[in-house]
């Protein structure tokens, strides 16, 4: 059994719908989370991306919920 046959059993349907599950249960500390990574991004790039930084945070927390 392979590294990529090992991925396709773990990422089954069932694991999707508990992640689902899990992150719609806990939105916000997801949307904390998702926000404490975008600031460390901020701050090992220099604020470099912070356009795009901020946009990804932006789509994230919009589409925790409604998973």
């Amino acid at each position: 059994m392979g590294i990529f046959d090992k991925v396709k059993d773990a990422v089954s349907e069932d694991n999707v719908d508990t992640g689902k599950t899990l992150v719609n249960d806990h939105e916000a500390q997801v949307d904390e989370g998702v926000e404490r990574a975008g600031d460390m991004v901020d701050q090992r790039t220099g604020d470099r991306y912070d356009d795009r930084v901020d946009q990804g945070e932006k789509l994230l927390e919009s589409r925790t919920g409604s998973l």
